[in-house]
């Protein structure tokens, strides 16, 4: 089986122990038990292979310090 995200193939992906570690819930630092996905665990492998330990580091907003209302004219 192969997996698409984001257009990208994670061909190389061991889709069944994408689904294993799914089933699992872990620990995390500061968030407490939490369980993700088979589709957000295959999200990560692709960002680290195409960016490295940079790649999973959050990103700021891309619409930091813009106001968010909406204007008059839009409305």
């Amino acid at each position: 089986m192969q997996w698409i995200v984001w257009g990208y193939s994670l061909l190389y992906t061991n889709v069944s122990s994408l689904a294993e570690i799914s089933a699992k819930i872990h620990e995390v630092p500061r968030y407490g038990p939490r369980q993700f996905t088979a589709k957000t665990i295959a999200l990560w492998v692709l960002l680290y292979r195409r960016e490295g330990f940079h790649g999973l580091k959050p990103k700021g907003r891309s619409d930091r310090g813009r106001s968010r209302t909406i204007i008059q004219h839009q409305q």
